[in-house]
């Protein structure tokens, strides 16, 4: 095998630079793309009526996830995503450009918002636009329970793609299979 590379290292060599640039040419082309989040909370809402309200309140809360399931789906919404683009007076194409994700965190009643976007400021202004159109949202949905901002989203750094350390590392170890 090493005579049979020593004699054909123009093709490994080749073969090699050829992945390489190409995976370089891809890696540099792709847009960055941004993600922002945000946190928030269900807690318990106005004064209860009767000690009885308020264990069934705190048991629904702590023990089953319909509530927080509840609002991190009004999260997802194209209502909410159309009401903060509004706010935002966002063009057709910037609301195109944005990808809105919501979950529960598990064992929690803590709501996770996560917007992606090409763009740092609109990845973070729509995550605390699309949290605040839920919060005023869900006021209304139930009289015991409240959505409270915990952690508002910032101003994302580094983008989550393309990553370029880890795609260079990949196309030279393709390069030297092939």
């Amino acid at each position: 095998y090493l005579r049979i590379l020593a004699s054909k290292w123009w093709i490994v060599l080749l073969t090699f630079l050829i992945t390489y640039t190409m995976t370089l040419a891809l890696t540099f082309i792709q847009k960055p793309l941004y993600q922002a989040r945000a946190t928030f909370v269900v807690t318990l809402g106005s004064p209860f009526r009767s000690d009885k309200d308020f264990a069934s309140a705190v048991d629904i809360l702590s023990r089953r996830t319909e509530i927080g399931t509840t609002y991190a789906t009004v999260m997802n919404s194209r209502r909410i995503r159309r009401l903060a683009g509004d706010r935002l007076n966002l063009s057709e194409e910037q609301r195109a450009d944005v990808a809105v994700s919501s979950r529960l965190l598990p064992g929690t009643n803590v709501l996770e918002i996560t917007t992606q976007a090409h763009d740092p400021v609109l990845a973070r202004d729509f995550t605390n636009a699309v949290g605040a159109v839920t919060v005023a949202y869900t006021r209304g949905l139930y009289e015991t329970y409240n959505l409270e901002p915990l952690d508002q989203a910032n101003l994302p750094d580094t983008p989550i793609r393309p990553n370029k350390p880890l795609n260079l590392v990949l196309g030279a170890l393709i390069g030297l299979v092939l």
